[in-house]
């Protein structure tokens, strides 16, 4: 179990007992708080989140939840009968996402909608915006409420909300173009929520960059190829660019993510692709039982706020699992990154490649 995030604790008293029909937004911050809620029956309570990890985990506690990229739509269903009396948010690491998600959780709460008076309980730290947040929910819905301090957090309860416009959230829900001045042949499609979104990642751009000659070094013609951690694939839609154009036509490949909203742009992105794309939700690749001969990944180090190390042992364990014995890694990752000494001796064979711009390409083998 992890540390528990210190500005979910004013919050989890309703989460654990939720005495009126109640949404908890839930991104990748509340896996701690998630893990903390006890086994126990939640009749009352309801989740979105766009984290494959939060959906399968609240779901195994027999909360109902929601899978998606906060598309909170069917909430307004006719059939939906219970109506959100109580949202719950612990603020986000992307402003957009959170402007998003106070939209649509003040909608959601609008005293029009629903009989009783809704109430929003805000969380988090001073450095994450939540004063200025405080100052756009009563400008914007002209509610009631204030932000109480407690050590370095700060929540409070927010409500009686009245809805004539929003705030602005760069265009949250719109897929778009993302530019590519030096590849202009390319078509790519991202959006707000996914890491990177609105750049094209030089980590990245290195992984590929070093493709060619790490597989004609190993003497490698990759048949089937995982993109680990996929975001909205850039890595995945360039390959044809990459490998040998004579094997293209024999490779597939596979990406996944955790994240719903990288998984709505890589689907997109996959529908230009010439070789045959599968894009699939889940955590690290727990879920996939297949095996592939290589593996690329430019994998996240933090979840939410906080640096994770365990992140990196998952990420290098799945790899061992689903490659091949005569198989490839290819990793891109900061350079002060270290793996583990325990994950790494998995591997009979550990190289780094090339280091540039503050990153580094590790290669792992069988």
């Amino acid at each position: 179990m992890s540390f528990l995030d210190s500005s979910f604790s004013p919050l989890l008293p309703y989460l654990q007992s939720a005495d009126v029909p109640t949404l908890w937004i839930a991104d990748e911050n509340a896996l701690s708080a998630l893990q903390h809620l006890e086994q126990n029956d939640y009749p009352l309570l309801s989740l979105i989140t766009n984290r494959y990890d939060i959906y399968t985990l609240a779901k195994s506690k027999n909360i109902d939840s929601t899978f998606n990229d906060f598309n909170f739509d069917h909430f307004y269903d006719g059939d939906n009968t219970m109506k959100i009396q109580r949202v719950i948010y612990r603020v986000s690491k992307e402003k957009a996402l959170t402007h998003h998600l106070l939209n649509q959780a003040c909608k959601l709460l609008n005293k029009k909608n629903i009989d009783s008076l809704g109430e929003l309980i805000l969380s988090g730290k001073k450095q994450e915006g939540i004063k200025s947040y405080q100052k756009k929910l009563l400008d914007t819905f002209e509610c009631k409420g204030k932000l109480k301090k407690q050590g370095l957090d700060y929540s409070g309860i927010f409500s009686d909300f009245t809805i004539t416009k929003n705030i602005p959230d760069d265009n949250y829900t719109t897929i778009q173009r993302l530019p590519t001045p030096n590849h202009p042949h390319l078509k790519v499609y991202t959006k707000p929520g996914v890491f990177g979104w609105n750049k094209i990642d030089i980590g990245s751009e290195l992984l590929l960059e070093s493709l060619p000659a790490i597989l004609q070094e190993r003497d490698i013609t990759p048949k089937n190829i995982l993109d680990l951690g996929c975001g909205y694939g850039w890595i995945f839609f360039n390959l044809p660019y990459y490998l040998p154009t004579e094997n293209l036509q024999k490779i597939s490949v596979t990406a996944t993510d955790n994240n719903a909203t990288a998984l709505l742009c890589a689907k997109k992105n996959s529908a230009s692709l010439s070789l045959p794309t599968s894009i699939i939700p889940d955590d690290c690749a727990q879920n996939i039982d297949e095996k592939f001969d290589l593996i690329l990944c430019n994998p996240p180090f933090h979840q939410g706020f906080s640096h994770d190390k365990t992140l990196t042992v998952k990420f290098l364990e799945q790899t061992k699992r689903h490659l091949t014995h005569k198989g490839i890694a290819v990793f891109v990752v900061n350079e002060f990154i270290q793996f583990p000494n325990e994950q790494l001796a998995l591997f009979t064979s550990q190289t780094i490649i090339t280091k540039k711009n503050g990153f580094k390409i590790v290669t792992l083998s069988n």
